[in-house]
């Protein structure tokens, strides 16, 4: 049975897949701070908030006709943090060309339920070092 960690975690995911931008902010701190990975064109590595968190996604949602992320596994890493490994899909506006992107971590972190943290990896190894749960791996942020 998932941690009530995960459960959050992953209710936060479902909303964003209904579009709910609103239920998947609901639980983000005042001043939640999420990392992206440096493979994404044309964002901020680092940012705050809520409403930033809201439109980076619709950023990236607008761009294509259907756009998910497709959670592929998700683990309590203790010390209420969450590993989730995901990807992305959809269907670009325009072409309708389908794109899947590779698996990818995220780290997050909550304090008492509350989500204060997110932190985008590149793959799985990266994270579990990051977490202190395998080898620490250097990677470009």
């Amino acid at each position: 049975m998932p941690s009530e960690n995960v459960e959050a975690v992953l209710r936060g995911y479902d909303a964003l897949n209904r579009g709910d931008l609103d239920a998947a902010a609901l639980n983000l701190a005042p001043d939640f701070e999420f990392t992206l990975p440096p493979m994404l064109p044309d964002h901020e590595e680092h940012s705050r908030g809520a409403e930033n968190f809201k439109q980076t996604w619709m950023a990236w949602r607008d761009q294509f006709e259907d756009f998910r992320l497709d959670v592929e596994e998700a683990i309590d890493a203790g010390e209420g943090r969450v590993l989730v490994m995901a990807a992305t899909r959809g269907v670009g506006k325009g072409s309708g060309a389908e794109v899947r992107s590779p698996s990818f971590a995220q780290i997050w972190t909550l304090q008492n339920g509350v989500v204060v943290s997110m932190l985008a990896l590149p793959n799985k190894a990266t994270a579990l070092g990051e977490l202190g749960l395998g080898p620490k791996v250097e990677e470009d942020r």
